[in-house]
């Protein structure tokens, strides 16, 4: 399922904001719905080696 214009579409099929509306969803509930059903950012794992520290060692108790 991914946004689609103003609606959602899903295996070939798309709803648009009439049938939202007729399924009982208030427009900010498609504008919420559409958004979070849309592309998310993909977080940056990439490490930065510049602030990195030297291991520390635990006294031996």
């Amino acid at each position: 399922m991914s946004p689609s214009g103003g609606g959602l579409s899903a295996t070939g099929a798309t709803l648009e904001q009439p049938a939202l509306e007729a399924l009982g969803l208030s427009k900010r509930e498609q504008d919420e719905l559409i958004a979070k059903l849309g592309p998310a950012e993909k977080p940056d794992f990439e490490l930065d080696m510049t602030q990195a520290k030297p291991p520390t060692t635990s006294p031996s108790g």
